[in-house]
């Protein structure tokens, strides 16, 4: 029991922990096999190595046969995962009962975040992105074709929440009570734009834009209080509300992109897709906007042909627009004047 304890001091022991605990732990509780799956599954070897700089995270590579069909997983183990309790409580509600909803999309990272044997500290294990090809593009703006795969992924995504919302308009299914301090996606207060309108401001005179720039940006955000959420009812999804460069990872495989969304920590859970679709066109290239656009209405379209594209592309102006600038403010503090002025011109997308 006291060697358990100490498992956080040295590699040797935390390794141990890993290949003897924590993966077949989790191979009992059927964690590594698809929702609803059947098959039998049998550890067959762990192999750990511990991260750069670091005694507590570690990359594993775990083989598992499942139904005699051996399979190689790539996964990270952080030992000595810190987090808030109760938003620890609500990731994993939110993964275990959001997931299998989506059956068609494979764009959710696969984590679980469990208890060591005796101490009870917290330990997460999750989908190695790196080693599955998926990168985020921190260090760079998406290009064009980056952001149209990203807008298709997400037109899927929101038609499925839109079927589920349809299916269930209370989410009946999902625990309340693990969401009690999230909002919905719409629901940032006016003194939150204030706040965040008069920080835009600054940093906009003091990098000499136009006087009629300010002018228009100051008419624009003054509206801000009479605002209201979404009314369009068909435009209600599960939104994402993390489509920034740093939580969506992708992957290039013969041309065509593979995507998941790397974080859940502050999923909002209704919404218009008008706000996680201006958050995109936000960090998209001027020269592509238009065309991201049109992908991503045209993908929509496809899967839910009822949906108010018109109405859409107002919200995307509107409720959308100031959305995505708090949302990217808030991660960059660099506004993207020149999608700035996209969004403040009068004509319609």
């Amino acid at each position: 029991m006291a060697s358990v304890k100490s498992t956080n001091n040295t590699h040797e022991e935390n390794e141990k922990l890993i290949k003897e605990e924590i993966i077949p732990n989790l191979v009992h509780d059927r964690f590594f096999c698809p929702p609803g799956s059947r098959e039998f599954v049998e550890l067959i070897s762990v192999k750990v190595e511990p991260c750069e700089n670091t005694v507590d995270k570690y990359k594993c590579v775990i083989v598992l046969e499942f139904s005699g069909e051996a399979r190689t997983l790539y996964y990270t183990c952080d030992t000595k995962f810190s987090d808030d309790s109760d938003r620890t409580t609500e990731r994993n509600k939110c993964h275990r009962m959001l997931i299998p909803r989506y059956p068609k999309l494979d764009i959710f990272p696969k984590y679980i975040i469990t208890e060591q044997p005796f101490t009870r500290d917290r330990v997460m294990v999750a989908e190695d992105a790196e080693e599955l090809g998926l990168v985020c593009m921190t260090q760079r703006a998406w290009n064009k074709e980056e952001a149209e795969a990203i807008a298709k992924v997400l037109a899927k995504y929101h038609a499925e929440g839109m079927r589920l919302i349809k299916e269930d308009p209370e989410l009946s299914w999902f625990d309340r009570a693990c969401c009690n301090d999230m909002k919905t996606a719409d629901g940032i207060s006016s003194r939150d734009f204030e706040e965040f309108a008069n920080e835009v401001l600054s940093e906009m005179k003091s990098t000499n834009k136009p006087g009629s720039e300010i002018e228009q940006f100051e008419r624009f955000m003054s509206e801000i209080p009479r605002w209201k959420p979404s009314g369009k009812p068909e435009l209600r999804t599960i939104v994402q509300g993390n489509v920034l460069r740093k939580k969506v990872a992708l992957k290039q495989t013969f041309g065509q992109y593979g995507m998941r969304f790397v974080d859940w920590t502050e999923i909002e859970l209704y919404g218009s897709c008008a706000l996680d679709l201006s958050l995109l066109l936000f960090q998209t290239p001027c020269e592509g906007f238009d065309e991201v656009l049109d992908v991503y209405c045209d993908a929509l379209r496809a899967q839910v042909p009822e949906v108010p594209i018109e109405d859409l592309k107002d919200e995307v102006h509107t409720i959308g627009f100031v959305y995505a600038m708090y949302k990217n403010f808030r991660e960059s503090r660099t506004p993207s004047f020149r999608v700035l002025e996209k969004f403040l011109s009068d004509e319609k997308f």
